[in-house]
Protein backbone atom coordinates (compact mmCIF):
# COMPACT_ATOMS: atom_id res chain seq x y z
CA UNK A 1 0.00 0.00 0.00
CA UNK A 2 1.21 3.35 -0.69
CA UNK A 3 -0.01 6.36 1.46
CA UNK A 4 -0.83 9.24 0.08
CA UNK A 5 -2.51 12.83 0.55
CA UNK A 6 -3.94 15.80 -1.19
CA UNK A 7 -0.97 18.32 -1.95
CA UNK A 8 -2.89 21.54 -0.66
CA UNK A 9 -2.45 19.91 2.73
CA UNK A 10 1.11 21.49 2.55
CA UNK A 11 0.61 25.34 1.13
CA UNK A 12 3.71 26.15 0.59
CA UNK A 13 5.19 29.67 -1.29
CA UNK A 14 6.53 27.42 -4.38
CA UNK A 15 5.48 24.01 -6.08
CA UNK A 16 8.94 22.61 -5.37
CA UNK A 17 8.50 23.83 -1.55
CA UNK A 18 5.00 21.81 -1.58
CA UNK A 19 6.68 18.80 -2.84
CA UNK A 20 9.63 18.59 -0.36
CA UNK A 21 7.18 19.27 2.58
CA UNK A 22 5.27 16.03 1.48
CA UNK A 23 8.32 14.09 0.41
CA UNK A 24 9.86 15.24 4.08
CA UNK A 25 6.92 12.90 5.33
CA UNK A 26 7.88 10.12 3.24
CA UNK A 27 4.53 10.62 1.08
CA UNK A 28 5.62 10.09 -2.50
CA UNK A 29 1.88 9.58 -4.01
CA UNK A 30 -0.56 12.24 -3.65
CA UNK A 31 -3.90 14.06 -5.26
CA UNK A 32 -2.91 16.56 -7.13
CA UNK A 33 -4.07 20.33 -6.16
CA UNK A 34 -3.78 23.03 -9.02
CA UNK A 35 -3.33 25.82 -6.79
CA UNK A 36 -0.28 24.00 -5.35
CA UNK A 37 1.40 24.98 -8.98
CA UNK A 38 0.65 28.58 -8.01
CA UNK A 39 -0.59 29.30 -11.45
CA UNK A 40 0.41 32.88 -12.99
CA UNK A 41 -3.09 33.88 -13.80
CA UNK A 42 -6.24 31.67 -14.57
CA UNK A 43 -5.92 27.86 -14.86
CA UNK A 44 -7.19 28.05 -18.22
CA UNK A 45 -4.55 30.51 -19.54
CA UNK A 46 -1.85 28.90 -18.01
CA UNK A 47 -2.62 25.46 -17.80
CA UNK A 48 -0.79 24.23 -21.08
CA UNK A 49 2.30 26.03 -19.62
CA UNK A 50 2.00 24.61 -16.11
CA UNK A 51 1.38 20.92 -16.81
CA UNK A 52 4.82 20.51 -17.67
CA UNK A 53 6.57 22.40 -14.94
CA UNK A 54 3.92 19.99 -12.13
CA UNK A 55 5.54 16.48 -13.92
CA UNK A 56 9.14 17.79 -13.96
CA UNK A 57 8.97 18.59 -10.30
CA UNK A 58 7.02 15.33 -9.76
CA UNK A 59 9.48 13.36 -12.04
CA UNK A 60 12.65 14.66 -10.18
CA UNK A 61 11.39 13.71 -6.79
CA UNK A 62 10.37 10.39 -7.77
CA UNK A 63 6.80 11.43 -6.80
CA UNK A 64 3.22 10.02 -8.48
CA UNK A 65 0.65 12.20 -9.24
CA UNK A 66 -2.30 9.77 -8.28
CA UNK A 67 -5.09 11.77 -9.27
CA UNK A 68 -5.67 15.51 -9.84
CA UNK A 69 -8.29 17.50 -8.18
CA UNK A 70 -11.32 18.58 -10.53
CA UNK A 71 -13.88 19.46 -8.34
CA UNK A 72 -16.62 21.28 -9.56
CA UNK A 73 -20.31 22.10 -8.44
CA UNK A 74 -22.56 19.24 -10.31
CA UNK A 75 -25.80 20.62 -8.13
CA UNK A 76 -25.49 24.40 -8.83
CA UNK A 77 -28.58 25.69 -9.26
CA UNK A 78 -27.46 27.98 -11.99
CA UNK A 79 -27.14 26.81 -15.09
CA UNK A 80 -24.57 28.73 -16.16
CA UNK A 81 -22.50 28.79 -13.27
CA UNK A 82 -23.25 24.87 -13.73
CA UNK A 83 -21.35 25.14 -17.22
CA UNK A 84 -18.30 26.57 -16.32
CA UNK A 85 -17.60 24.04 -13.87
CA UNK A 86 -18.48 21.55 -16.65
CA UNK A 87 -16.02 23.29 -18.98
CA UNK A 88 -13.45 23.51 -16.07
CA UNK A 89 -13.53 19.91 -15.97
CA UNK A 90 -13.07 19.22 -19.38
CA UNK A 91 -10.37 21.15 -19.36
CA UNK A 92 -8.42 19.03 -16.40
CA UNK A 93 -9.42 15.93 -17.97
CA UNK A 94 -7.61 17.19 -21.27
CA UNK A 95 -4.67 17.99 -18.96
CA UNK A 96 -4.36 14.85 -16.87
CA UNK A 97 -1.84 12.95 -19.00
CA UNK A 98 0.18 15.69 -19.41
CA UNK A 99 0.79 15.75 -15.52
CA UNK A 100 1.12 11.94 -15.90
CA UNK A 101 -2.25 10.72 -14.66
CA UNK A 102 -5.58 9.13 -15.83
CA UNK A 103 -7.73 10.09 -12.72
CA UNK A 104 -9.30 13.65 -11.68
CA UNK A 105 -11.22 13.35 -8.59
CA UNK A 106 -14.54 15.31 -8.53
CA UNK A 107 -17.51 15.56 -6.18
CA UNK A 108 -21.28 16.74 -6.80
CA UNK A 109 -21.40 19.60 -4.94
CA UNK A 110 -24.32 21.15 -3.00
CA UNK A 111 -27.57 22.92 -3.61
CA UNK A 112 -26.21 25.55 -0.63
CA UNK A 113 -26.43 29.04 -2.52
CA UNK A 114 -23.01 29.86 -1.13
CA UNK A 115 -20.49 26.62 -0.73
CA UNK A 116 -20.68 23.71 -2.50
CA UNK A 117 -18.67 22.37 0.81
CA UNK A 118 -22.19 23.05 2.53
CA UNK A 119 -24.97 21.15 3.13
CA UNK A 120 -28.42 22.04 1.33
CA UNK A 121 -31.92 20.23 1.91
CA UNK A 122 -32.14 20.19 -1.52
CA UNK A 123 -29.31 17.84 -2.00
CA UNK A 124 -31.75 15.14 -1.92
CA UNK A 125 -33.88 16.02 -4.27
CA UNK A 126 -34.59 14.81 -8.06
CA UNK A 127 -33.98 18.31 -9.20
CA UNK A 128 -29.92 17.66 -7.69
CA UNK A 129 -29.72 14.43 -9.18
CA UNK A 130 -31.10 15.43 -12.09
CA UNK A 131 -28.47 18.81 -12.78
CA UNK A 132 -25.71 16.14 -11.80
CA UNK A 133 -26.70 13.30 -14.31
CA UNK A 134 -26.78 16.15 -16.70
CA UNK A 135 -23.75 17.40 -15.79
CA UNK A 136 -21.94 14.14 -16.50
CA UNK A 137 -23.60 13.42 -19.58
CA UNK A 138 -21.42 16.10 -20.55
CA UNK A 139 -18.60 15.21 -18.90
CA UNK A 140 -18.21 11.39 -19.29
CA UNK A 141 -17.51 11.06 -23.21
CA UNK A 142 -14.60 13.53 -22.41
CA UNK A 143 -13.26 11.81 -19.32
CA UNK A 144 -13.44 8.43 -22.13
CA UNK A 145 -11.94 10.15 -24.83
CA UNK A 146 -9.26 11.07 -23.15
CA UNK A 147 -8.79 7.85 -21.09
CA UNK A 148 -9.41 9.63 -17.80
CA UNK A 149 -11.43 7.90 -15.32
CA UNK A 150 -13.58 10.48 -13.02
CA UNK A 151 -13.46 9.45 -9.35
CA UNK A 152 -16.37 10.38 -6.95
CA UNK A 153 -15.30 11.95 -3.66
CA UNK A 154 -18.30 11.47 -1.29
CA UNK A 155 -18.95 14.05 0.89
CA UNK A 156 -21.39 14.47 3.84
CA UNK A 157 -22.47 17.84 2.83
CA UNK A 158 -22.81 17.42 -0.99
CA UNK A 159 -25.40 15.09 -3.15
CA UNK A 160 -23.20 12.39 -3.34
CA UNK A 161 -22.84 12.30 0.77
CA UNK A 162 -21.42 8.87 0.86
CA UNK A 163 -20.48 5.65 -0.92
CA UNK A 164 -23.43 3.97 -2.00
CA UNK A 165 -24.63 7.82 -3.63
CA UNK A 166 -21.66 7.97 -5.02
Amino acid sequence: MQVGIMSGTFARPTLGETLDAILDHDIRHMQFNWGSAHPPGPLAEVIDAICPVIREETAKRDMVIAAVAGNINMADTDPDKRQQGIERLRMVIGACKSVGTSVVATCTGSRHPESMWRHHPDNASPEAWRDVCATLEQVLPTAEAAGVMVAFEPEINNVASDAVKS
